[in-house]
C-alpha cells in the first residue's frame, strides 16, 4: 500500500512490515515479524497507522503449520512499529484480506476459514469491535448470503459505493473455490459474479484493488500478471495489463500477490475557506418574474 507521502509499505511473511522509498528503493523495517506472525493484507487507517491481517497459517513456520493457530487483525503504529491486536477469535480464524471502507472508515476483513471453513467477510469498527458478518453462510445471518460458486474469500477491496469485491481460489491449504472474483452488493443484498473460472482462465487471483475510474485491478500469482477489468467484469485495454504474457512490457512478476494504487482526495481548506456572495436579488418580485442573479466566489486555490 502507499502512504500519503508516497512511501510504499509492504507486508513480508517472514520479515514483517517494510517501508520502501519510491525514489531509491531503500527499505526500512517498521515492524519485525515474530515466529507466530504471518502478515498478508494491509490497509492504512484514518490516523495513518496500518491494519494488517495476520493469517495464523504458514507451512514454513513451526507454530503455524496447518491447521495453524487462530489468526488476528493487528494495528501497527506508523511511528514506532508497535503491534497491538484489535481482533482475534469469534469470526476471525484465518484472515487474509483487509480494507478500509471509505464511507464510514470501518475495517472490512476477508477470512478464509470462518464458519467451519466456508469463509466470510467481516466488518468491524475502527477499534476492532462490533463484528458484523457482511457475507457468509445463511446460518450466520449475513447482510448478503453466500451462494455458489464462491467460498473462502482471500483478497478484498471496497468500492467507492461501499460494495465489497473479493477474490477466491484453491491452492494447497489456501482457499476452497474455483478461481474468480465476486461482488457483495450491499445495496441490493445480493452476491454478484464479476469474473469466474470457468469460463475465464483465472488461476490464482489474489490481490485486488480499484482505480479512481472504478475499474478493477487484479493480480494473479500463477499467471504472473496484472489484469484490468471494468466494474462489470469485462477486460479492458491490453490483457494482461502487465506481466508474463504481455510482451510489450518487461516482467518482474514472479509470485505476485498484492496490488494497490494511490488515491488522492483534496482536503478542506480550513485556513482560507471559500466564500460565495450572491448579488442582484430584489427585496420582492411578482410571481413569474425573471430575476438575474450574480454569484461571486472568493478564496479559491490549492486545498491544504
Amino acid at each position: 500500500m502507499v502512504e500519503a507521502n508516497g512511501t510504499i509499505v509492504a507486508t513480508d511473511r517472514i520479515k514483517g512490515i517494510v517501508r520502501v522509498d519510491p525514489a531509491t528503493g531503500g527499505q526500512t523495517l517498521l515492524s519485525a515479524a515474530t515466529a507466530s506472525n504471518d502478515f498478508f493484507g494491509i490497509a492504512r487507517d484514518n490516523n495513518g497507522d496500518f491494519i494488517v491481517a495476520d493469517s495464523g497459517l504458514n507451512s514454513d513456520k513451526v507454530l503455524l503449520v496447518p491447521p495453524g493457530i487462530p489468526g488476528r487483525i493487528i494495528r501497527i503504529d506508523k511511528t514506532t512499529g508497535a503491534q497491538s491486536v484489535i481482533a482475534q477469535g469469534g469470526n476471525i480464524v484465518h484472515p487474509y484480506g483487509v480494507a478500509i471502507d471509505p464511507l464510514d472508515l470501518s475495517i472490512v476483513v476477508s477470512d478464509m476459514a470462518s464458519f467451519g471453513g466456508q469463509g466470510a467477510i467481516i466488518r468491524m469498527d475502527s477499534l476492532g469491535g462490533n463484528q458484523q458478518v457482511v457475507w457468509g453462510p445463511a446460518s450466520a445471518s449475513p447482510q448478503v448470503p453466500q451462494s455458489a460458486p464462491f467460498n473462502c474469500p482471500m483478497g478484498i477491496a471496497v468500492e467507492n459505493t461501499g460494495n465489497v469485491l473479493a477474490t477466491v481460489f484453491s491452492y494447497f491449504a489456501y482457499g476452497c473455490s474455483n478461481p474468480g472474483i465476486f461482488r457483495v452488493d450491499l445495496i441490493n443484498h445480493v452476491q454478484v459474479t464479476v469474473s469466474a473460472n470457468p469460463p475465464v482462465g483465472w488461476q490464482l487471483p489474489f490481490g485486488i484493488t480499484t482505480e479512481e475510474t472504478n475499474n478493477i485491478l487484479v493480480v494473479d500469482e500463477l499467471l504472473r500478471g496484472i489484469y484490468r477489468l471494468t466494474p462489470n467484469g469485462s477486460f479492458t485495454g491490453q490483457t494482461p495489463l502487465s506481466g508474463r504474457d504481455q510482451p510489450s512490457t518487461p516482467n518482474f512478476l514472479i509470485s505476485p500477490v498484492g496490488i494497490t494504487v494511490p488515491k488522492f482526495q483534496p482536503g478542506v481548506n480550513t485556513a482560507q475557506p471559500p466564500a460565495v456572495s450572491i448579488n442582484g436579488a430584489p427585496a420582492s418580485s411578482p410571481e413569474g418574474t425573471a430575476i438575474n442573479l450574480t454569484s461571486t466566489a472568493t478564496g479559491l486555490g490549492t486545498f491544504t
